[in-house]
This record gives C-alpha cells, structure tokens and sequence, in this order.
C-alpha cells in the first residue's frame, strides 16, 4: 500500500486507505527520520482526518503514546467559543486501545 502511493513516512504526510467495503479503514501518517521520533510531529493529524474514532496501531520504539495523545489532543483544538453552532464541525477522536496500553 505505501510503496503503491510513494509513501515513504515523510513528515506530516498521510496516506489514508479504504478497506474492501470503501470505508476507512488504515491511516499511515509520516513521522520523518527524526531520532527518536518527535510526537508533536502528530500535532498535524486531526486536521487531515474526517471525523470519528482513531485508535493507535503501532508506535515507533522511543514514542511515548502519552506524548502520541496530548499531541493529538493540541491538533484537536480550536478556539471556537464565538463560532455559531453550524460552524462547529465534528473533529477525530483519539480512542483508547481495548487493552488499555494507548
């Protein structure tokens, strides 16, 4: 799939695949050749998401999912206290992982 797009993990690149069905179901985004990788490399992600819940996979050695979350979490924000409600549009989720780790 990234070899096919030319995907090579590029900083703030996304690759987003749909499954067999036409709905998302993998998202690979491009942390760069950092070392160690930087999370708030993440900050970025939200806004190149649609809407809905997004669970990690995998994270590179070095990467502290707690850092992978608050990272997210920045990218998510947007002061939009003077935003009428038709403005407000829905933003993705970081969920937790089923066994708890991330």
């Amino acid at each position: 799939l990234a070899g096919t797009h030319d995907f090579k993990a590029q900083e703030g690149r996304v690759l987003v695949a749909a499954g067999p069905e036409g709905r998302l179901s993998r998202v690979l985004f491009g942390l760069g050749r950092a070392e160690p990788p930087r999370p708030m490399a993440l900050r970025g992600l939200p806004a190149k998401l649609p809407p809905g819940d997004y669970r990690l996979g995998t994270t590179p050695d070095g990467l502290d999912p707690a850092l992978v979350a608050l990272a997210f979490a920045l990218g998510r924000y947007g002061f939009d206290r003077y935003r009428s409600e038709a403005k407000t549009a829905a933003k993705p989720r970081l969920a937790r992982s089923p066994d708890g780790n991330g």
